[in-house]
């Protein structure tokens, strides 16, 4: 691996000695020299050993490197800029690279106009996106960047070998490189860092002027001690930062100043719809934000080393000064959920699982093109719902909530949307991001999807090619994966699509698409597909015709319009499938679970359950929002192996992987063929799944399209309660299906099965193991966090 020579650190600090001390345990230097105005950050940094030698002047570094970073504060950039002018005139770089680590790049960018009389292409803005409560080369810490943002703001000028050469040096500090305008840059730190804490600093202001100041913070509670804790800040580094920043900066304050007269003005009003609706918006955009962070454990995976590799070259490096900043965030924590099921227990009580996912995310798409005001009522307060919920905000649409399952939406009309200021961002949600294709594919902007790993590893070709025949712009990532770019102004024609498969996300998202097309589309299904959007599309008041043999054949016209309705989203028989299972293979089980949907196109695993011996009992049926709902009463049975006739594998796709765990517990030899479609859900459950089953002692043999197990249930097993299942440590892969299959076995195990991987479960099913534990399972969730 080629290596850099030198790395010289002036201005000691947290950042710039972080920098160093990276690069330096990364092996992506040879030396590390330093300098500092303060000798004694000098000394301390020589004595810790984040750098290897201490230079007595600025003229010295220069002289022995090949890329400099400036880590000052923002108002010392321009005295910085004038002292190495002489030795970096802007017509003779001779090899050398400056990029900085300030929070304000307008402020670099107009030092360096002022002493160069322009941008120099050797010049390469960036910010770290990192920083801690502690300051001074003291704090320093070789992992303080890991997993975290980098932002570069290169310009057009901007040298592609500078660039490059400053963004191998942050990936060998295990950090995410990302490009932004600096313009933009200024303004989205002036709302996510700058002002927050300039909010700290003049709330611990006045109340340290109140005269009841004692009392006040000898009672503050945590809520105060976490929102003021950045008000420990370095006073000077922040009265850099308000002056260097200045214009974007009072723009933020303005816009709060706004929202917080809104908040004051309903108060003053005592108008509850409104602080409800500001209240859960806020909250609702919270959730989404933690779930951002959530996802940040899976984007970085290499080792600096070998991103080093990758990258190579031969340089040397001046680190210069540092800005002694506290950044935008604490040193973020990456986290993980590991599911630990115990065996046994049985299911017992009246359950009702969480709303349906497929009818929450379409509730909110079509109630935002509405014209008037739509009101869903059990909405899935899932982060894959949530993240839909959140792109349509991000478009200029009202929505108020969730709160208690009842979101308000106003709905903007067929073409009221608004382009986002950034891409939709849409966490795990494969549902979400291939119907937003087909609708995104008519606006007249231009829009990017993207989500978390697990969903950027999806092949989109499925929706992205029947798009691009209606005459859609979209392009993709390497294997036709996400992110989805998608250009604006695009004129779509009707199109008849024969699905290769019968997919509802595929249909969906060419329906979706054919109410801006003009004339008809039609998609013809080699099998049964789930019929939400046509069902949920009429009762918006958009006609969808529907014939052919079990509703193959779905034809849309395009020019319509929707209408706001009320929606009542019933029980999701995928999430009420867990407990169907459960109840069945556990002796001694009986549980009624309320209000599940029952959608024909949905409810293949009853009937399949049912084919296998399950005792379910169908009560109280009736509709709702044309959707069909029914309370299932399970109780425990013996199960038997079968053939799964091919006819139900669409319409109990989803539920595939706790089937299998039924499969298990059964009597006998059970077949599943023509469900290929497994193979590119969240994982290859059919492998996945597989490898679970066989790590825990079952006979599980994948086939390309399914999986034949055989069964080690048997009468007298059942009615002993004997295990069927090993105990063992299963890998769900991220897959929140899987992750709560296998949990679900536990109750036929012979010791505790550990599941790794199950943050996602929260995407379908938030508080699984709470009503698991509360039904008669028995799983402790444990959450292992690391910096």
């Amino acid at each position: 691996m080629k290596t850099v020579d030198t790395l010289l650190v002036v201005g000691l600090g947290l950042i710039g000695g972080s920098f160093a001390a990276a690069v330096k345990a990364a092996g992506a230097c040879r030396q590390v020299y330093g300098y500092d105005v303060n000798r004694a950050s000098l000394e301390e940094a020589e004595a810790l050993g984040i750098i290897d030698y201490g230079c007595e002047s600025l003229a010295d570094g220069i002289a022995a490197a090949d890329v400099i970073m400036l880590a000052v504060p923002m108002l010392a950039m321009k005295p910085v800029l004038e002292q190495l002018a002489p030795d970096l005139p802007g017509g003779n770089l001779a090899g050398k690279v400056i990029t900085d680590a300030g929070s304000s790049k307008k402020a670099l960018l107009d030092a360096a106009l002022e002493v160069f009389g322009e941008v120099p292409s050797w010049l390469v803005p960036g910010h770290p996106i990192a920083g801690s409560e502690k300051s001074g080369v003291g704090a320093a810490k070789a992992n303080l960047f890991q997993a975290h943002d980098v932002i570069l703001t290169p310009l057009e000028n901007t040298d592609s070998l500078a660039l490059e050469k400053v963004t191998m040096l942050w990936e060998a500090c295990g950090a995410v490189v990302t490009s932004m305008d600096p313009c933009h840059h200024d303004e989205v730190l002036a709302k996510t860092s700058h002002l927050p804490h300039f909010l700290a600093f003049s709330l611990v202001d006045t109340l340290a002027g109140n005269r009841d100041n004692q009392d006040i913070f000898r009672f503050a509670a945590g809520g105060f001690r976490d929102f003021t804790r950045i008000a420990g800040s370095d006073p000077v580094m922040w009265h850099d930062v308000a002056l260097g920043n200045r214009q974007a900066v009072l723009a933020a304050l303005d816009e709060f100043s706004e929202g917080l007269q809104a908040l004051r003005e309903a108060m003053v009003q005592k108008n509850s719809q409104s602080l409800l609706g500001i209240f859960s918006r806020a909250q609702s955009a919270r959730q989404h934000f933690s779930s951002l962070l959530e996802s940040r454990k899976q984007r970085v995976r290499s080792l600096p080393g070998s991103l080093m590799a990758c990258h190579g070259f031969s340089g040397s490096v001046l680190v210069e000064g540092e800005d002694t900043k506290k950044e935008v965030m604490d040193s973020m924590k990456q986290s993980t959920q590991t599911f630990i099921a115990s065996p046994g227990g049985l299911i017992s009580g009246e359950l009702r699982v969480p709303g349906d996912k497929s009818i929450s995310h379409r509730s909110i798409m079509l109630g935002a093109l509405a014209e008037g005001e739509t009101v869903i009522e059990g909405f899935l307060e899932g982060e894959d719902a949530l993240a839909t919920l959140k792109a349509f905000r991000d478009m200029g649409v009202q929505i108020d909530g969730p709160y208690l399952g009842k979101v308000t939406i106003q709905g903007v009309g067929m073409h009221g949307l608004k382009q986002p200021e950034g891409p939709l961002y849409l966490g795990n949600a494969g549902t979400a991001m291939r119907l937003m294709a087909g609708l995104m594919a008519a606006q007249p902007f231009d829009v990017t999807l993207t989500g978390d790993h697990s969903l950027s590893g999806r092949p989109m070709n499925r929706v992205v090619d029947p798009l691009g025949q209606m005459g859609a712009s979209i392009e993709t990532s390497e294997g036709d994966r996400p992110p989805l770019k998608i250009r604006g102004g695009a004129r779509l024609k009707g199109i008849e699509y024969h699905l290769p498969m019968a997919s509802a996300q595929v249909q969906s998202c060419l329906l979706l698409a054919g109410m801006y097309a003009d004339g008809e589309t039609v998609t013809v299904a080699p099998g049964i597909v789930r019929d939400h959007t046509s069902r949920m599309l009429n009762g918006f008041g958009y006609t969808v015709s529907v014939d052919g043999e079990n509703g193959s054949r779905v034809a849309i016209k395009g020019g319509g319009k929707l209408t706001a309705t009320r929606i009542d989203v019933p029980a999701d028989v995928s999430s009420a499938a867990f407990f169907m299972v459960a109840a069945s293979i556990a002796e001694g089980s009986e549980v009624r679970l309320s209000h599940v949907g029952m959608n024909p196109t949905r409810s293949g695993v009853v009937e399949i359950l049912q084919l296998m011996g399950a005792d379910i009992s169908v009560d109280n049926e009736s509709v709702v929002g044309g959707e069909p709902v029914a309370d299932l009463v399970v109780r425990s049975a013996q199960l038997k192996g079968i053939d799964i006739p091919e006819r139900l594998v669409p319409i109990a796709i989803d539920e595939f992987p706790v089937l299998f765990v039924a499969a298990a517990c059964a009597e006998g030899r059970t077949l599943l063929t023509g469900a290929r479609e497994l193979r590119v859900k969240e994982s290859d459950r059919i492998q996945a799944m597989a490898d679970g089953l066989i790590t825990l002692g079952i006979d599980a043999q994948p086939l390309p399209d399914g999986m034949m197990i055989n069964g080690s249930g048997n009468a007298a097993s059942v009615k002993k309660g004997m295990p069927v299942f090993n105990g063992g440590t299963i890998d769900s892969h991220g897959d929140h299906r899987i992750a709560m299959a296998f949990a679900v076995a536990a109750l036929r195990a012979k010791d505790d099965i550990r599941i790794l991987d199950c943050a996602n479960v929260a995407t379908s099913f938030p508080d699984f193991a709470g009503l698991a534990n509360r039904a008669g399972m028995r799983i402790v969730v444990k959450v292992n966090t690391s910096e």
